[in-house]
């Protein structure tokens, strides 16, 4: 399942597979009007890299913790059988053969 969240720099929308993702946390930030730091988005590490996202690490246990959610819950709904259509390929066979029999006797 893929998360869709927001780059911290440019606003543009990524999708990160929730599989791949290695660790994330809190980017921090020195705050302007006081001396400490502030969170101000999420580094999100994945296989291939890090992505640093607005939003912040409550956001994303939410929305990983969702789509494991509908997973489970798809998982456990699923049918066990996949309903098999038949043909009736038996009507088809009978009517060719009455066809057959009424045209050999004309």
């Amino acid at each position: 399942m893929f998360l869709k969240l927001t780059s911290l720099y440019t606003n543009s929308k990524i999708r990160i597979n929730s599989i791949a993702i290695n660790a994330y946390g809190p980017e921090l930030d020195r705050a302007q009007d006081k001396g400490g730091l502030t969170t101000v988005g999420s580094y999100v590490e994945t296989e291939r890299r890090c992505y640093i996202v607005k939003e912040k690490p409550e956001e994303i246990d939410g929305l990983l913790s969702s789509s494991y959610v509908m997973i489970k819950e798809a998982y456990e709904n699923r049918t066990s059988e996949v309903p098999q259509h038949t043909s009736d390929n038996s009507d088809d066979d009978s009517e060719q053969s009455i066809t057959e029999s009424r045209r050999s006797c004309c």
